[in-house]
């Protein structure tokens, strides 16, 4: 029980978070990059997918992102859209990967 609920600052909502669905090791690309672990995030509020994201650690990747479609905008840590997967961000697959 809090003397002065009325000082305290309001609460911030929580972030809604992509976790990894697939994941593996760089073995090309950056030299600074080669042996980290790369990983593929999916939300499963809004079922939006990123691309392959290079981490400095497993348990950094396992902590998970905040999803750019599901959080405000100027949430710390949301993933940049550049990231998702071009056939999430219009909800059609790109017309030069359709068959």
């Amino acid at each position: 029980m809090d003397l002065f609920p009325e000082l305290l600052p309001p609460r911030a909502r929580p972030r809604v978070l992509m976790h990894v669905f697939d994941a593996g090791t760089a073995h090309c690309g950056r030299a600074e990059d080669l042996g980290k672990p790369i990983c593929r995030m999916s939300c499963s509020r809004c079922k939006v997918k990123s691309g392959w994201l290079v981490f400095d650690t497993i348990s950094e990747a396992k902590r998970g992102v905040a999803c750019p479609k599901c959080n405000p905008p100027g949430t710390p840590g949301v993933l940049n859209a550049d990231y998702l997967e071009r056939q999430d961000l219009n909800g059609k697959p790109p017309a030069e990967l359709s068959p």
